[in-house]
């Protein structure tokens, strides 16, 4: 049925949304190594310094914490208390976990929204890293895109398209 295909099509976007945002999130972290070590190399051997590598890597862990974040929220990762859902009965249980989706989509929403507006302003006043001299804008939609993205993973679980116990082996 169109539903059924609808479904496999989300799910088949959904795992490639997956893929590229924890083959960033490894190239980040690939990165982040290799300056950092470049930086302790200048630092004691050549004594001399990197002055843009502590930027770039603040601006790197910044982006791969939040698209770690949503990577979380696939994998089901994050913390949670279930002691008490897992034992109420199906139906509170069901209606229990939808709220749980609703507030997560609405907290997620409203941060997304309030990081889109910090994008707004940087990008309106032109503001710039000290070192680097990046938009800031740049480092900022970090949140906005993140938070995105933990919306389409939430409401993915929720409809049933995520295959939480697949997304943890696969990746």
């Amino acid at each position: 049925s169109a539903g059924e295909e609808g479904g496999v099509c989300v799910r088949a976007l959904m795992e490639k949304v997956g893929k590229v945002d924890y083959f960033l999130v490894a190239v980040m972290i690939a990165i982040m190594a290799i300056v950092n070590f470049m930086q302790v190399v200048f630092r004691y051997v050549i004594e001399g310094s990197l002055p843009w590598s502590e930027e770039l890597l603040r601006f790197l862990f910044v982006w791969s914490t939040f698209l770690g974040a949503g990577i979380g929220v696939r994998k089901g990762a994050h913390l949670g208390l279930t002691a008490i859902v897992d034992n109420l009965p199906l139906s509170l249980k069901k209606f229990v976990t939808f709220v749980n989706y609703g507030v997560c989509i609405a907290f997620s929403a409203i941060i997304g929204y309030l990081g889109l507006s910090i994008v707004s302003m940087q990008a309106e006043f032109n503001v710039r890293s000290s070192a680097m001299e990046i938009p800031m804008y740049w480092i900022s939609m970090a949140i906005p895109v993140s938070f995105v993205l933990i919306i389409l993973h939430i409401i993915n679980i929720a409809m049933g398209y995520e295959d939480r116990e697949k997304a943890r082996i696969e990746q």
